[in-house]
């Protein structure tokens, strides 16, 4: 029992989490077909979105660079969100589904150059983080693709 002072009673309070965890209170309309199957699932509302969400497949996105070889001469690299990318001089992004793009270099901007820009971009450490950690997977790869292309005593077109 709280004290005549003002001193809070010690120990838990109130009523317990929902789900166990921190949750957020929200208004939501749904059409009715919706609110009949989730009712079907649980009588609660907030009860039958949680058990949905959690029983979901979600892919897993794909890497924020990826190669695939087509041949040994041709090799296409896909990037994922990478925004300095997106201005960068000598480079295409071709957008394919959201987060992923066809990268494609200008046909005056080699594979050798690009890695050694990108190299450039990150010892000038104009990005941090996850974006940082995406140059160095980039600059990786390209230095790949270069051996590759240097042992087959040849170009590879990106």
């Amino acid at each position: 029992m709280p004290k005549a002072t003002g001193e809070k009673k010690k120990g838990k309070t109130g009523r317990p989490k929902k789900f166990g965890r921190p949750s957020k209170s929200f208004y939501l309309v749904l059409p009715d077909d919706v609110v009949m199957r989730l009712r079907l699932i649980d009588p609660d509302m907030a009860t039958a979105i949680v058990k949905t969400v959690e029983n979901l497949e979600v892919a897993q996105p794909p890497d924020l660079v990826e190669v695939q070889t087509l041949s040994e001469h041709l090799a296409v690299l896909w990037v994922g969100e990478i925004a300095p990318l997106h201005n960068w001089p000598g480079i295409f992004l071709h957008k394919v589904e959201p987060g992923r793009y066809l990268l494609v270099l200008d046909r005056h901007y080699d594979l050798a150059r690009f890695e050694l820009d990108v190299r450039d971009w990150l010892e000038a450490s104009r990005s941090v983080g996850a974006e940082a950690a995406a140059f160095e997977k980039l600059a990786a790869t390209l230095r790949q693709l270069r051996q590759q292309s240097q042992a087959l005593h040849g170009a590879i077109s990106v």
